[in-house]
């Protein structure tokens, strides 16, 4: 919950430490009404998938030896959908707040409206004083790949008298990863005061216009905070690789 004050806080004359102030204020010439409190919903699921495939071998060539792979790595990230709706409670009520005593643990609270200033009596947690005022739901997908190959050639030496004595160089090389992915965005809309909710529920399943006036913003990359790559390994030894992520 989010409790909108207004900004014009005054000395609390029953706590030294505390303050007055107003959740939520009325409309005026040059801005819109601000509700008291908001409260918001998020319904969404995320999948994260990781793919590692390896295949190699060696060939002996009498003391030398000849070692090669090739590996394909694959990462995806989607999500189907992340509704978010919010929720206004357009009152105005006294506040009262306390965030010097405990700082770690500040106090607040609502108080008895008063007429000279317009306020009324609300209890926030009641569901009941508040309207839907906003709706939107996104889909992503993103995925990227990587091709590495690699060969060793090893061959012994007798420079010195040590038994395990070898010469080695190889060649590796990792295919550049291609990034794909969208974003559709279905809609996002805003209304002061909320249509009714059994209205929408029969008319458009909760969807606050038609499906044919809802925007499709498609882009080729995720937003800004999604990572552009998330399929990226490097490779440990051998056998052995290790995730790397990379964003934008």
């Amino acid at each position: 919950m989010i409790w909108n004050f207004a900004g014009n806080p005054s000395v609390d004359p029953n706590n030294p430490n505390g303050f007055i102030d107003t959740a939520g204020a009325p409309a005026t010439a040059t801005s819109a009404a601000l509700p008291g409190f908001t409260k918001a919903i998020r319904d969404e699921k995320e999948y994260l998938d990781s793919r590692v495939a390896e295949l190699g071998g060696k060939n002996l060539f009498g003391g030398n030896t000849l070692d090669y792979h090739v590996g394909y790595t694959k990462g995806t990230y989607y999500k189907p959908y992340d509704y978010n709706s919010s929720f206004d409670n357009p009152a105005i009520a006294n506040v009262a707040y306390d965030n010097t005593t405990l700082p770690n643990w500040p106090a607040v609270k609502t108080l008895p409206g008063t007429a000279s200033n317009g306020t009324v009596n609300v209890n926030p947690a009641n569901p009941a004083g508040y309207v839907l005022t906003g709706i939107g739901t996104q889909v992503v997908h993103s995925d990227d790949h990587e091709w590495g190959i690699g060969a060793n050639f090893t061959m012994p030496t007798r420079f010195t008298d040590r038994v395990d004595e070898e010469f080695k160089f190889g060649v590796n090389a990792r295919i550049p990863p291609q990034n794909r992915g969208s974003v559709i965005l279905l809609g996002r809309h805003r209304a002061r005061p909320a249509p009714d909710l059994g209205n929408l529920w029969r008319q458009h399943r909760l969807l606050p216009e038609p499906l044919s006036q809802w925007s499709a913003n498609r882009r080729r990359d995720p937003p800004r905070g999604i990572p552009r790559r998330l399929g990226g390994w490097k490779r440990l030894g051998r056998s052995h690789w290790q995730r790397a992520r990379c964003c934008a």
